[in-house]
């Protein structure tokens, strides 16, 4: 049941810790290579949800409207992933969420906006597609610039050291992110040096 008045009064950080996993999810399943057309309806519909009600829900007050397309988003998001497979993204937050106390959804923001760019090399029209449906110019820069603005506009560590993660860790978690299974339906192929490349620009 997806109702907003019942979630007035949940924690603004619990809000959009769930708002910014959505928008991972969806912006991931919009370009693995095992999307399909349900799995793309889904995560454009989701996006443009999320991408209209974020800002509102991230810097408050609460919004019944704006909880409510959050949920609506995080619920097709799902059935996007679902269909489609997750990614670098899902892979290397996994990692990370195994060996630290961080959390996910601060995981997932400090990574996102490095793994589209590092995707766009293969992606980008599909980035570009899906910055326009959200209301954005039709340029994965723009996809890259609203992400960061939602990183930025939710108070999470935009850095895996300000998140506490040491330095020397990170070869051990290239090696596991790149064995999670979400690693295979990438767009762009990833592996231990793909990971590695990612955490290395995050740090």
């Amino acid at each position: 049941m997806l109702d907003p008045e019942l979630s007035l009064d949940v924690p603004d950080a619990a809000a959009r810790t769930a708002a910014i996993i959505a928008i991972g999810r969806t912006v991931e399943a919009w370009v693995t290579s095992s999307r399909n057309p349900m799995s793309d309806l889904f995560a454009r519909e989701a996006w443009r949800q999320l991408a209209a009600s974020y800002l509102r829900v991230a810097m408050g007050p609460p919004d019944a409207d704006a909880i409510g397309q959050v949920q609506l988003g995080a619920f097709l998001s799902d059935a996007a992933a679902s269909r489609s497979g997750l990614g670098a993204l899902d892979a290397c937050a996994r990692a990370i969420n195994g060996r630290s106390e961080i959390g996910l959804g601060p995981v997932l923001a400090i990574l996102l906006p490095e793994v589209v760019k590092w995707n766009t090399r293969v992606v980008a029209d599909r980035y570009a597609e899906l910055s326009a449906a959200g209301g954005q110019a039709r340029r994965p820069e723009a996809l890259i610039a609203r992400l960061e603005d939602f990183v930025t506009a939710g108070g999470f560590p935009e850095r895996l050291a300000q998140a506490g993660i040491p330095e020397r860790a990170l070869p051990s978690l290239a090696e596991r992110a790149a064995a999670e299974p979400s690693a295979s339906a990438n767009p762009r192929k990833f592996d231990v040096a793909g990971a590695l490349e990612l955490y290395a620009a995050t740090y």
